[in-house]
């Protein structure tokens, strides 16, 4: 397996990943399948070449687009925006290797921690973020896509280790 910051070129593999999450798992993201199916070509490229907005990561196993974490900078923060593992793959440790590469980049961009937003009700995310050192700091509001789901803020900090 592998681990790949993408770039405009890696668009399609994005694409497949973005629209196999939203599909999947359409209650865990801020946006909808039906909003990002309209993109354009242009626009996939846009959100893969990482010059502004999120910074895509997608593990690969065998070559195959098999999972995808989003991390962006705002606020003066670093926020876990995006992450999923395709059903076949859980259980390989995808998601914690996902999890690692976006705090490694956030120590590397001189960020010390690293916020996301989750719903308690999704376990399996949830206890993956606990499992990857990250602790329950606040409310984190509605979700986007959907204001009836109420999301936990989570953090975590290089001076806090699990």
């Amino acid at each position: 397996m592998k681990i790949v910051a993408i770039s405009e070129h890696d668009w399609e593999d994005l694409k497949k990943v973005r629209l196999a999450s939203l599909l999947e798992s359409p209650a865990a993201f801020g946006i909808q399948l039906k909003d990002a199916i309209d993109y354009t070509a242009e626009d996939w490229m846009q959100r893969a070449s990482q010059k502004q907005g999120p910074r895509f990561f997608i593990a690969y196993m065998d070559q195959i687009p098999v999972g995808l974490i989003g991390g962006v900078f705002a606020n003066s923060e670093y926020e876990l925006i995006s992450m999923w593992v395709s059903p076949e793959s859980r259980g390989y440790g995808v998601g914690k290797l996902l999890v690692d590469t976006l705090k490694e980049n956030a120590l590397k961009e001189g960020y010390r921690s690293l916020i996301l937003k989750v719903s308690p009700d999704n376990k399996a995310a949830f206890n993956l973020y606990a499992r990857c050192g990250f602790r329950v700091v606040g409310n984190g509001g509605a979700l986007a896509s959907d204001e009836n789901i109420l999301l936990q803020k989570m953090e975590w900090s290089e001076n806090i280790r699990p």
